[in-house]
């Protein structure tokens, strides 16, 4: 059988939804599987994770691990039929490569937390990570969009 790391939040996470849950009972194995999924694999269950939503049950324990796993999923988000895949702030519109194409221009934090009211630092902070790990994917999408702009 094969072991599966955690971090301390995850697992306490888990326990807690755990201890709502009657052990007998076929949610507590979906969500212990589901669980196992996100922190096995975070890439995969991201990708899976609009449709699984689709099908969670509106019962208390269930909206609590799906509070969970929003959370789990991280703050940059890939979604393939919003923003045509880019990454974007959790489950905003709002692509990283904007963002860091307006710091580039000169925009400060406070100029783009002033811009785009519904952002929090440390949205920025996960756009500047994001950034720092896959800028030749951020600066594509930037050149890709001022070569769009100057067709009109």
């Amino acid at each position: 059988m094969k072991t599966i790391e955690v971090s301390d939040e995850v697992y306490a996470a888990i326990e807690g939804i755990r201890a709502s849950v009657d052990p007998t009972a076929a949610d507590f194995v979906a969500i212990l599987l589901l669980s196992a999924l996100a922190a096995a694999s975070p890439k995969t269950f991201e990708e899976q994770w609009s449709e699984i939503k689709k099908n969670i049950p509106a019962i208390p324990v269930w909206e609590q691990w799906a509070d969970f796993a929003e959370n789990l999923a991280g703050p940059i988000r890939k979604t393939e039929r919003v923003m045509g895949g880019a990454a974007c702030i959790g489950n905003s519109r709002i692509p990283v490569w904007a963002l860091v194409s307006l710091k580039k221009q000169g925009m400060n934090d406070g100029d783009l937390l002033r811009a785009y009211p519904s952002l929090q630092a440390s949205d920025l902070e996960a756009a500047w990570s994001y950034y720092t790990v896959n800028s030749d994917e951020i600066d594509a999408q930037i050149k890709a969009q001022a070569a769009e702009d100057e067709l009109g």
